[in-house]
């Protein structure tokens, strides 16, 4: 019996373990990603990038079972894989060019090739490349008027068309990757007011519309008809009509240019010249033109125009205004040049400023004569003179006009340059060493030493090293020497405006073919201060000084340096800064910065509008760059 019970015992084991027994099973080997390692992992703000063509890479398990990773459905080549790494390419994806990056989405697939294994998004960038336009001004003009086209990319345009006119490259003004700055062509026009597509085309063959429905808008003078009941006679003022008239910019009958005597949108007058020679017959018949633009376009007011050309006796002038020569000036200023224009001038001789008389400038013409603001007005302070005319052998004719001149210098735009004893720097430093302060300008340091520009004390020290001349220094040796100022840039890199008088040493600052100049020349004693009452500051700035000497400060400083915070002796661009020639008096007795203003012999200002010889703060090691300025400089105020 007991062997009974093991057998079946047995048995049943046997049957157990035979009904456990199953067929082996293949391992599946499913590729798994560790987002976290991709790199680059970008994102959406765009602090991380990838571009077509950039190789990712990830870690993870199984990955040499990745059969195809996509972007966007877009597959993706493979560059290496492993059974822990995986690396690819981004492929080339139809996206639109932008600063944002677009988002796609990136699968990796296993075996089975359509079911993803991984999915996320990833964020591509398309960089912009193509030349692209933002707008562009202004959207009217005539021929020859700069447009200035904005964008990216625009260093890759080659011609900008203006209706069926091409403008290449380099003919452009200028041209970089945000901007092109281009004249309007000459261009076949039907209207005074034309409209113009504007396309610029790049990269061969493609084109940008540049204006797109804001057209630009080409103005041309076009005159109305004029008729002549009669011919017109010597001195006498016609007037034309028609639209876009200001744009006119001479009138002319033949190659006689008739001057303007007004001139608006809508009308023109002219006046006919008395010196136009006589003709035989008299009436001579000649085409009435006028020219606009640049270059100079002709346009036809009428073909035949009728002048009587019998002479007639010198009429007199007609002034029709009185203006600063140069258009950059609106006021009077000593030996400032003063153009008046009118009809009749050629008769004009000289003119009268109150009772000052004024020689001319050169012969006067038809239209216009010029005379120079004499240096002989008295006082600081801008004075109203009545301007008279003499004509004609000595004809006086009051012209009802009046000029206020401001008895001060005023020399706009000058630029002076550092020198250093240290350092080697360029050779135009040497050419815009010395400001000549009585003169108004920079000179060479070639220019300075050649003069001299202080010769009654050339060889001597007339001045001390206290800023005190040197006993037995002659009043006329002071007073002899012509005051200028320098910008040196000692060793360790300050920049400093300098008066030798108070360190002789500096002028070897300057040199010429590398020899530094002597320091045994004098010059008068100048104290310098920078000025921080916000009135005075901004009447020098702005040009409303009518008083160079009404709120002048004592100045204090010998040698005010450039610097990052403005103070009474630290200078920075915007700075104004007072300068003040000492009377021989103080400069022999008492020496040093004036103890009143009644020592100061001549004032001035200089309106420091541009610094570009500094960095951080100091003087550029190469000593490259200028200081830009405006000075104004008085005539003497104190002996």
């Amino acid at each position: 019996m007991r062997k009974y019970t093991i057998f079946c015992a047995l048995l049943a084991l046997i049957a157990t373990f035979t009904s456990c027994r199953k067929e082996p099973q293949q391992l599946v080997n499913t590729p798994a990603f560790d987002s976290s390692t991709m790199t680059p992992k970008t994102d959406e703000s765009g602090t991380i990038r990838a571009f077509v063509g950039t190789e990712v890479t990830a870690k993870g398990f199984n990955l040499d079972k990745v059969t195809k990773v996509t972007f966007s459905d877009v597959e993706a080549e493979i560059k290496s894989q492993s059974i822990n790494s995986i690396a690819f390419v981004v492929p080339q994806l139809d996206l639109a060019q932008q600063d944002d990056p677009h988002l796609t989405i990136l699968k990796a697939y296993g075996e089975d090739p359509e079911n993803h294994i991984f999915k996320i998004n990833y964020y591509v960038t398309v960089p912009v490349t193509d030349a692209l336009v933002s707008g562009y001004e202004p959207a009217t003009g005539t021929i020859g008027t700069e447009v200035t086209v904005s964008g990216r990319n625009l260093e890759q345009v080659t011609t900008l068309t203006f209706g069926t006119v091409s403008v290449s490259a380099e003919s452009f003004v200028s041209q970089d990757g945000a901007k092109i700055v281009v004249a309007v062509p000459v261009v076949p026009y039907s209207s005074a007011n034309e409209t113009l597509a504007i396309k610029a085309a790049w990269d061969e063959g493609k084109e940008i519309d540049v204006t797109g429905e804001n057209l630009f808008t080409l103005r041309t003078p076009a005159f109305e008809t004029l008729q002549q009941s009669a011919p017109a006679i010597l001195s006498d003022e016609i007037t034309v009509t028609g639209t876009n008239l200001d744009l006119v910019e001479e009138i002319f009958w033949g190659n006689i240019e008739l001057p303007v005597s007004e001139k608006t949108e809508t009308l023109i007058k002219v006046l006919i010249p008395t010196s136009i020679e006589q003709t035989s017959p008299v009436v001579k018949s000649d085409i009435l033109s006028a020219t606009f633009g640049t270059p100079s376009q002709k346009v036809s007011i009428s073909e035949s125009f009728s002048i009587d050309t019998t002479p007639m006796g010198p009429a007199a002038p007609e002034i029709s205004s009185v203006n600063p020569s140069d258009e950059n000036y609106t006021k009077f200023y000593l030996a400032q040049e003063v153009t008046i224009k009118g009809m009749n001038m050629a008769s004009v001789e000289k003119v009268m400023l109150g009772e000052i008389e004024v020689e001319l400038a050169g012969a006067a013409t038809d239209t216009e004569a010029r005379f120079l603001i004499p240096s002989n007005i008295p006082g600081t302070a801008a004075v109203e003179l009545d301007l008279t005319v003499i004509w004609n052998g000595g004809n006086r004719l009051d012209t009802g006009r009046k000029v206020t001149v401001h008895p001060f210098y005023l020399t706009k735009g000058l630029k002076i340059r550092p020198g250093s004893s240290t350092k080697t720097y360029p050779e135009k430093n040497s050419q815009e060493a010395f400001l000549m302060l009585d003169e108004g300008k920079v000179i060479s340091a070639f220019d300075w030493k050649n003069r001299p520009v202080d010769a009654p004390v050339v060889n001597n020290k007339p001045i001390t090293e206290k800023s005190k001349l040197a006993t037995g220094t002659t009043k006329e040796a002071y007073y002899g020497v012509s005051p200028y100022l320098l910008l040196s840039a000692g060793s360790d890199n300050k920049l400093a405006f300098q008066n030798p008088a108070n360190s002789s040493s500096q002028l070897k600052t300057h040199r010429i073919d590398g020899t530094s100049l002597p320091s045994l020349y004098g010059s008068p004693v100048i104290f310098m201060s920078i000025i921080t009452d916000d009135t005075l500051k901004a009447s020098v700035k702005e040009e409303t000084m009518t008083d160079i000497w009404a709120g002048a400060p004592k100045a204090g400083s010998s040698a005010p340096a450039f610097g990052t915070a403005e103070t009474s002796s630290v200078w920075v661009k915007g700075s104004v800064m007072c300068i003040e020639y000492l009377t021989y008096e103080h400069a022999l007795n008492t020496g040093g910065k004036p103890t009143d203003l009644n020592r100061v012999h001549k004032i001035g200002y200089m309106y420091i509008k541009d610094v570009t010889c500094v960095k951080d703060g100091q003087a550029k090691d190469t000593r490259e760059g200028y200081v830009e300025f405006d000075l104004y400089w008085s005539n003497t105020i104190n002996e």
